[in-house]
C-alpha cells in the first residue's frame, strides 16, 4: 500500500507458532533491564519530539507493546531510524500507548497513529492520547478495539490512506464512527507524516491541523490545566488504555515513572475505579504480579 512508511514494510503479523511464548518472556527481559529514554537522543532530537514513556537499551529506543494481556513485544529503534520488533504479534490489535496529559477515561478525543513518532507529535500537539498501531495493516483490528473499549468517545484515526489500497481501514473507520485526519497542511504541501509536520511547523502548526477534529470546547477559552490533577487523570487513562484486561505489576510501574505519575496516584485511581464498579483485582503470575481489570466492559481480545 502506499500509505506503508519505510520503515514498517518488512513487519509482518506472524501466525501462531510454539516461539511466541519465548518472544513475549524476551521482551519483558529487554523492557525491564532498559532506562527511561534520553530526550536528546539522536532519533528524537531532529524531530523535537520528547521520549514520553520510551526506554533505552545501549543506543536502541525500546517501546513497550501492548495486547490483550499486558505487554506482548517491544519495538527497538536504532538511532537512524531502523527498527525491529521483539515478542508476540500473532494478534492483530496491539498498540504502543501515549498518555496524553489533560483527559481522563472518557472525556476528550482518543487519537491512533500508525508510527510512534507520529503518535508523539500528535499528543504534544493536542495534549490527548494517543494510540500507534505500528503499521497500516494493523489499523482496521486497533480501531475497532478503541471503539469497544471507549464507545462514547471521539476517535480520531491519523493517516495517510491512498485512494484504492485501504478499503479495509476505510471500513473500519466508518464503522466505528472514527474520522480521518491526513498529514496535509495544504494541497501544495502534503508532508510524509504528521511528525514530519511538527518537526517543520512546529507543535502550533500541528495543532492548527488538529483542531478541526478536536471536539469543541465548552468555552472557547478553556481553563488553564490543572497539572497536579492532570497526573491523577493520567493515572486513569494508564489503567484503562493498559489493561485490557491485565499487566504486569512492574510494566505498570515502569510506564508510570517513565510518564511521571506518582504510583500513589495509581493505587489512589484503582481504589476510585472499584466503588464506581470497575474493579481491578490482583494476581500472581510466574514473575510476580499482575493487575486484572474485572468489569464486564474491558473487551476480551
Amino acid at each position: 500500500m502506499n500509505n506503508q512508511h519505510p520503515v514498517y514494510v518488512d513487519l509482518k503479523f506472524s501466525n501462531g507458532t510454539d516461539a511466541h511464548e519465548e518472544a513475549r518472556v524476551e521482551a519483558h527481559r529487554i523492557w525491564r533491564e532498559s532506562d527511561p529514554a534520553a530526550p536528546g537522543h539522536p532519533h528524537l532530537r531532529p524531530l523535537r519530539i520528547r521520549p514520553h514513556s520510551l526506554r533505552q537499551a545501549g543506543d536502541v529506543l525500546v517501546a513497550p507493546i501492548f495486547g490483550s494481556d499486558g505487554l506482548t513485544a517491544v519495538e527497538r529503534i536504532e538511532p537512524n531510524g531502523r527498527r525491529s520488533i521483539v515478542g508476540d504479534l500473532s494478534k492483530a490489535g496491539c498498540y504502543t500507548p501515549i498518555l496524553g496529559a489533560a483527559d481522563g477515561d472518557n472525556g476528550g478525543a482518543l487519537f491512533v497513529a500508525v508510527t510512534w513518532e507520529d503518535g508523539a507529535a500528535l499528543c504534544e500537539a493536542t495534549r490527548s492520547p494517543v494510540w500507534c498501531v505500528l503499521t497500516p495493516d494493523n489499523l482496521p483490528a486497533t480501531i475497532r478495539r478503541a471503539r469497544a473499549q471507549f464507545p462514547d468517545r471521539q476517535l480520531i484515526v491519523c493517516a495517510r490512506l491512498d485512494a484504492n489500497g485501504s478499503s479495509s481501514i476505510r471500513a473500519a473507520i466508518a464503522e466505528t464512527a472514527a474520522r480521518l485526519v491526513e498529514p496535509t497542511i495544504t494541497i501544495e504541501d502534503e508532508a510524509d507524516s504528521f511528525a514530519t509536520i511538527a518537526a517543520r511547523w512546529g507543535t502550533a502548526g500541528l495543532r492548527s491541523l488538529m483542531d478541526d477534529a478536536m471536539q469543541p470546547r465548552a468555552a472557547s477559552d478553556g481553563p488553564v490545566v490543572d497539572h497536579a490533577a492532570s497526573k491523577r487523570e493520567r493515572a486513569r487513562d494508564l489503567l484503562t488504555q493498559v489493561l485490557t484486561p491485565a499487566c504486569a505489576v512492574k510494566d505498570l510501574q515502569a510506564l508510570a515513572r517513565a510518564e511521571g505519575i506518582s504510583w500513589r496516584s495509581v493505587e489512589a485511581v484503582k481504589a476510585e475505579m472499584a466503588r464506581a464498579g470497575s474493579p481491578i483485582e490482583s494476581r500472581r503470575i510466574a514473575d510476580g504480579w499482575a493487575w486484572v481489570r474485572m468489569d464486564s466492559a474491558t473487551p476480551q481480545v
